[in-house]
């Protein structure tokens, strides 16, 4: 004998109708909090490399800072503006004679690239784009009023040094896997100004390996 069919109510109709609803509410709010956590894990990775970038810049040690020239390793201590291989010198500069030099020095450092014993120049060149910025060309400094010093060396005027290429201003080498470190000093002599009004002088130091014959 057949089993009799049981007839569906409106309450199992709207049981099962609930049921199906709080099932899909689930899965929405499970996929939200997927979603949410894969957006947090991606902002996270963002704000990590970018804090990385910010603050790995400023490592002076950091080897972006490095410059590669030859068989050199060249690098520039680092101050606010970037590397310093800028050299400025304006009236503030200006001293009745050496004693009035300030300690301050602009700092750079010459290591071997590779084995053996490399010779290297150091020279300082003119700066046209800074001076073209700073709309100086009719200020500056005559270059035999304007003195240098490397380390505890001997004291020279720019003039004495200048070349077709710069003014060549250290002639050394580096042997094996030394640094070799340079402070260097500049300053204008006032009494040897041509002209009171003209005090500057905007430059870069850039280094050149020696090739061997």
């Amino acid at each position: 004998m057949a089993k009799p069919k049981k007839k569906l109510k409106m309450e199992d109709i709207k049981k099962n109708n609930d049921v199906e609803v709080m099932s899909t509410i689930e899965r929405i709010k499970l996929h939200e909090r997927e979603y949410l956590l894969v957006t947090t894990a991606i902002f996270m990775v963002i704000i990590a490399l970018v804090l990385f970038v910010l603050f790995g810049g400023f490592d002076k040690n950091s080897d972006l800072n490095i410059l590669k020239i030859g068989n050199l390793n060249v690098e520039y201590d680092s101050n606010m503006t970037g590397a310093s291989d800028v050299i400025t010198l304006t009236e503030d500069n200006v001293v009745a004679n050496e004693t009035e030099v300030e300690d301050y020095a602009t700092v750079f450092s010459v290591s071997n690239a590779s084995k053996g014993k490399h010779k290297f120049k150091a020279f300082i060149v003119a700066d046209q784009t800074m001076i073209d910025l700073d709309g100086c060309g009719d200020k500056l400094v005559n270059d035999n009023a304007i003195f240098f010093q490397i380390n505890d060396g001997k004291i020279r005027s720019l003039y004495d040094v200048k070349t077709s290429d710069g003014y060549l201003i250290l002639e050394d080498e580096i042997v094996s896997t030394n640094v070799n470190e340079y402070e260097l000093k500049l300053w204008i002599l006032k009494e040897k100004m041509e002209d009171e009004n003209k005090s500057h002088f905007h430059g870069n130091i850039v280094i050149e390996e020696i090739e061997e014959e």
